[in-house]
């Protein structure tokens, strides 16, 4: 069996939870289209730290993870078990060259950061004209809609 490289990537919510804060990338199959930040999935770590550590060093922000208000417990690891389970979409996509499964998770952002050229804050009609794949546009649709709700 092929071994497969993970990914995780986070959809991060503003304080107010209004907007969220999408990245475009200069590299990629997503090349200067506005996606989730995204990074590969760090050894002995869970996608948890991997996140928190990249958007922290990336781009000075501490984000929460948003959890579903009611669910089953989760075994993190040997010694963690969370009780609201995160918002997690799974998905294993396979391309020409290699096996991927992506973490995809939504976060909210303990504080506001400026809006950079490769970063940008948008709600769903802000999204609407700007380059953006489409799977990206219905994901931040269907976010601020669970979260508002």
């Amino acid at each position: 069996m092929k071994k497969r490289q993970h990914r995780v990537s986070v959809y991060i919510l503003d304080p107010d939870r209004r907007r969220l804060l999408l990245h475009k990338p200069s590299s990629g199959p997503f090349k200067d289209k506005y996606t989730a930040l995204a990074t590969n999935l760090v050894p002995d770590q869970t996608p948890h730290e991997t996140l928190k550590h990249f958007v922290r060093m990336e781009i000075g922000l501490e984000i929460d993870f948003v959890s579903y208000g009611t669910s089953s417990p989760v075994v993190l690891d040997a010694y963690t078990v969370k009780l609201n389970a995160p918002l997690l979409v799974q998905v294993t996509r396979v391309g020409a060259d290699a096996e991927f499964v992506d973490h995809v998770y939504v976060a909210r952002a303990r504080q506001f950061c400026k809006s950079t050229s490769g970063l940008m804050w948008f709600n769903t009609e802000e999204l609407v004209g700007n380059a953006a794949p489409r799977h990206v546009k219905l994901l931040v649709r269907e976010i601020l809609m669970l979260v508002n709700s």
